[in-house]
């Protein structure tokens, strides 16, 4: 897990730009302060590696911001400005291994 707490005002962006990470599963998700997910069934509150575009040079640029600049991997405040952002990466040994073994 990687977390990040931010406050952005309503003309305001974060730009989240890194390496596709590799593995079984990654996702950012947004939550509030209580780490309480955003409304993610109205809007578009998290990206998980089959969800998000990946650029050519295998980076992955996610923009948060209250308006939608019309961008790929944009990711909705909805209202919440101060917020937790959190980066999960599930890597392939560990989950891999395990379903791997028999009983």
């Amino acid at each position: 897990y990687a977390d990040c707490v931010y406050n952005l005002a309503d003309d305001e962006a974060l730009i989240l730009e890194f390496d596709q990470p590799t593995g079984l599963y990654w996702g950012v998700q947004l939550g509030d302060v209580l780490m309480r997910s955003t409304d993610f069934v109205y809007h578009q509150s998290s990206l998980n590696g089959h969800q998000a575009q990946v650029r050519a040079d295998v980076n992955v640029r996610m923009l948060v911001a209250a308006r939608d600049p019309e961008v790929a991997n944009w990711v909705d405040v909805v209202s919440f400005y101060i917020l937790v952002l959190v980066l999960l990466v599930r890597p392939t040994g560990i989950l891999g291994e395990r379903l791997g073994r028999s009983a």
